[in-house]
């Protein structure tokens, strides 16, 4: 007997393992919050230079004085230069009080616009004009990626190792330490350590909680399960929309973000760990008593005395290098692969491009953020209707052809269609994004299945390390055209969609147990399709 049929026999989706779900899924809420808090703590205000021995000069500030002093900007949104200005000292002026033949210089002090941002980390620090504009930034939220990334293999050990629970408790500590620690912070580079381990700690809890919810979800239930986590990290995601219109302070923000998660310290005595990570470690009693308890609370009698006796469940033997010992599987798995790492770069890249809409940078976030919602639904009504090959493909080409209809809006001046086709783009990314779960995991056999979404998972986060970088492209190339962005996240969904075609549908189907039944899966769904054929 596996722990499937365990599943079956005390009810796959009862009351128990709803309520579990619901609770393990809320700090899926607090995650989404801090991935993208950056939008808003390290948002870049209009700024220009300060005005040398004027205390109270502020960005609004209109006079002649200011003509006199700061070169006019090349920049159409902008009046002023945000980066130069004239010496003290100039004799000559025009009729509008500009300067006449004057050579500007790089200034150190800077006034900035108030009514977007009453103080983010960029304006406390200076973190504007070249280098230190994009790059540091840029960096600051790479490196937040990366811990994502060390996160999810370290903690990902620790919860195999110490079980779920344990790990859990521990990634809610480490997140409301470093959380909170962040509003005391005096320089960037501390900072930028913080963060790292708030990423950590993200990884350690969205993981975790989504596999102690997966593993008492029975076998039939696991799409809608796989699927609704997400729209949960969605709530975070409009939740830090409404936070960060109403607290405008980056110090106060990041702590408003981190205090919550003090709440689920007490997840420790309110959740159990999970039975399959009990039977695996051989405490097969404490894993009886958990599922007698879901057994009681789902309405299902259970025999008396040890009904796990004849548990007998096949450990996953295979390693993820398995996954390569053939051409067929090596082009599978390098498609998928490619998918993840598509995926998390467009999703989180549209996501962290949010202030690029052209609205304000509060309503383009929460209109990216409730694209998740559809996309979700999306997902559970067609996942088994046209397939996941086809929905996914669908997803990636959609959202792929959007992006780079945004560039030629922006072209003809139609900036509500660059608009419309950028929330399409993003919510053909959070559809991806939902399917990529699903269908990976059904086209890896059972024997590497673990180790096979875990190397998903981590070409995912090289993805979102990248997203950054490709949000930030047009300053870091110094370039005037804004369109690069969008093109290499349509370019790429494009390709990572008509690479899907190379990978087998799924939907309807015995998935594969061995390394051979999925060299043999392609195969397979031929005959499939051909018995189907002459049955009709």
């Amino acid at each position: 007997m596996k722990f499937d049929d365990v599943l079956k026999k005390i009810g796959e989706f009862g009351t128990y393992q709803k309520v579990l779900y619901v609770v393990v899924c809320l700090p899926a809420i607090n995650c989404g919050i801090l991935m993208l808090i950056s939008v808003f703590a390290l948002g870049v205000p209009k700024h220009r230079c300060a005005i040398p021995g004027y205390d109270n000069d502020t960005y609004d500030a209109c006079s002649i004085l200011v003509n006199e002093t700061i070169p006019l900007s090349n920049d159409p949104d902008l009046k002023y230069n945000a980066c130069y200005i004239f010496p003290m000292n100039v004799s000559n002026y025009d009729n509008y009080s500009y300067p006449i033949n004057a050579t500007s210089h790089k200034c150190d002090k800077w006034v900035y616009d108030k009514s977007e941002f009453e103080e983010t980390l960029t304006t406390e620090f200076n973190l504007v004009c070249e280098d230190a504009k994009v790059t540091k930034q840029t960096v600051i939220k790479t490196l937040f990626f990366a811990g994502f990334l060390v996160g999810s293999i370290g903690f990902g050990f620790l919860s195999d190792r110490f079980g779920r629970k344990n790990t859990l408790h521990s990634s809610f500590m480490l997140v409301v330490m470093s959380g909170i620690t962040i509003y005391w912070v005096k320089s960037v580079t501390l900072y930028i350590i913080l963060r790292f381990l708030v990423g950590a700690a993200c990884a350690g809890i969205f993981l975790t909680s989504y596999v102690i919810g997966m593993e008492m979800v029975g076998p039939s239930k696991r799409l809608w399960a796989g699927t609704l986590i997400h729209t949960f990290f969605a709530i975070g995601h409009v939740t830090l929309a409404g936070m960060a219109y109403f607290v405008r302070d980056w110090r106060n923000l990041e702590l408003y973000a981190a205090i919550p998660n003090i709440v689920y310290l007490a997840y420790y005595w309110l959740i159990p760990e999970s039975p399959r990570w009990l039977l695996a470690n051989g405490r097969r009693e404490e894993a009886e008593c958990v599922l007698r308890k879901a057994a009681k609370i789902n309405g299902v009698r259970l025999q008396n005395g040890r009904f796990l006796d004849r548990y007998n469940e096949n450990e996953d033997s295979g390693k993820v290098w398995h996954l390569f010992r053939s051409r067929v599987m090596t082009i599978r798995t390098l498609v998928i692969f490619f998918n993840w790492l598509v995926v998390a770069l467009v999703y989180y890249g549209l996501s962290l491009s949010a202030n690029k809409l052209g609205i304000n940078v509060y309503l383009d976030f929460l209109l990216l953020s409730l694209c998740e919602f559809p996309a979700c639904a999306l997902c559970i009504l067609l996942f088994n209707r046209i397939g996941r090959k086809k929905l996914h493909m669908m997803f990636m080409g959609v959202g792929g052809l959007a992006c780079i209809g945004t560039v030629i809006s922006k072209e003809y001046g139609d900036n509500n269609a660059a608009i419309a086709l950028s929330l399409i783009g993003k919510t053909g990314a959070a559809g991806a994004f939902a399917s990529i779960y699903v269908y990976s995991a059904e086209l890896f056999p059972t024997t590497v299945r673990n180790s096979g979404i875990g190397a998903s998972s981590c070409a995912a986060r090289l993805g979102a390390m990248a997203a950054p970088i490709i949000a930030d492209i047009n300053g870091l190339l110094n370039t005037e055209r804004e369109d690069w962005t969008m093109v290499i996240f349509g370019s790429a969904s494009l390709a990572a969609g008509i690479l899907t075609l190379l990978l087998p549908e799924t939907v309807n189907r015995a998935l594969p147990e061995t390394i051979e039944d999925a060299e043999r899966f392609t195969m397979m769904y031929v005959h499939e399709e051909q018995m189907r054929l002459l049955e009709r």
